[in-house]
């Protein structure tokens, strides 16, 4: 019984192992293809990822589908980490701050 976990362990390690240096492959075969195009490499496919998410945001798109095409099991994760606010958003909620500041200053 002992032996045959040992060696579910050592065969879940190799396809670990292997699905690294897959994904490292990836990743160079993809920084080849960003760097011929020209694209500076301060940017990230993150930025892509994270702005994908809140223009589909912006849309109108429900967040549970936001959620599930991102691929986050916990619609939070979207929430919490890629929805960013628009420009818009923070000029609405900095003109509200204002506005509920000078009510308190002239209220008694």
């Amino acid at each position: 019984m002992r032996t045959t976990r040992l060696r579910q362990i050592k065969i879940l390690l190799s396809c670990s192992r292997h699905a690294t240096q897959a994904a490292r492959a990836q990743g160079s075969d993809l920084r080849e293809v960003v760097d011929a195009a020209g694209v500076p490499r301060a940017v990230w496919n993150m930025f892509a990822r994270h702005g994908g998410t809140t223009e589909a945001q912006q849309a109108g798109v429900n967040l549970a589908d936001i959620a599930e095409h991102a691929q986050h099991a916990d619609i939070n994760t979207t929430r919490k980490h890629y929805i960013v606010p628009s420009v818009e958003t923070s000029r609405r909620v900095a003109k509200q701050r204002v506005a509920h500041r000078q009510v308190k200053k002239n209220t008694p």
